[in-house]
């Protein structure tokens, strides 16, 4: 995951998650989920909007499958809910075409086989 495309992404996630985030929505799902996983503060469809403006920003469509797994492993390795999210909907944005889906197959059930998608949030994300 030495990929420069991959962590410049994510860094702009999270600054736009930060840019956007609200201290009450933070409470709110921190205390809806229990505190079994930290929050931002941003609401699920800003992350979309947010998510989906980078996906087009930094034209995905261009990108190597494989710079494209390492995104969402990345995405979906970090803490916070509103990544993991993003890290999901990179993986099933309808304007990317993956060749292998089998290889996508693997690639999210290795996502829970390693715990990265492991509370009912992050999985009911999974399409």
């Amino acid at each position: 995951m030495g990929d420069k495309k991959v962590s410049d992404w994510h860094a702009e996630l999270k600054s736009e998650l930060l840019k956007n985030c609200k201290s009450s929505n933070k409470i709110w799902s921190e205390r809806y989920m229990k505190g079994i996983l930290p929050f931002h503060g941003v609401k699920v469809p800003q992350v979309r909007l947010l998510t989906s403006a980078l996906i087009k920003k930094h034209d995905l469509q261009t990108w190597t499958e494989q710079s494209i797994y390492d995104l969402a492993k990345q995405l979906l390795a970090a803490d916070f809910s509103e990544e993991k999210f993003a890290g999901i909907s990179v993986l099933s944005a309808k304007s990317l075409t993956f060749n292998d889906w089998e290889e996508q197959l693997r690639l999210v059930k290795s996502f829970f086989q390693s715990g990265q998608i492991e509370d009912w949030a992050t999985c009911d994300q999974v399409k």
